[in-house]
């Protein structure tokens, strides 16, 4: 069940037949157990015998340098490379609003290093997790 007052994430549900729907989503914290009737979610875990090959996968579909490091560095190229696809719109947000913090002291290209690597940290943080 879910707990009352949470907040679920919409998803586009086309397995339902001709018309699409939506359906929610909610964090396995936001529920629980009645009266033993239900289950406890099983929580997906890669096993370390499995690291390798979805390195490798990830390599293969996102077209990755073959590189060593194993998933985490496959994780951390993958990170590079969906910064690169939407940091162009990021930086004109970002260069609206620099005022007042220390980016405002650089010139664009230094802001522009900065903010790659922060975002491409926080991406590749969010992946390992």
């Amino acid at each position: 069940w879910i707990k009352k007052g949470s907040k679920g994430i919409a998803l586009i549900d086309n397995t339902s037949g001709p018309k699409t729907k939506l359906r929610y989503v909610f964090d396995v914290q936001d529920t629980y157990k009645v009266r033993n009737l239900g289950k406890d979610p099983q929580l997906w875990n890669l096993p370390v015998e499995g690291e390798q090959l979805v390195a490798d996968y990830l390599q293969e579909q996102l077209s990755l340098e073959d590189i060593e490091g194993g998933l985490a560095e496959s994780l951390h190229q993958a990170a590079k490379e969906s910064m690169q696809e939407w940091l162009p719109d990021a930086l004109e947000e970002l260069r609206l609003d620099v005022t007042g913090t220390f980016l405002e002291e650089l010139d664009e290209q230094n802001q522009e290093v900065e903010f790659r690597e922060l975002m491409t940290n926080s991406v590749w943080y969010v992946l390992l997790n």
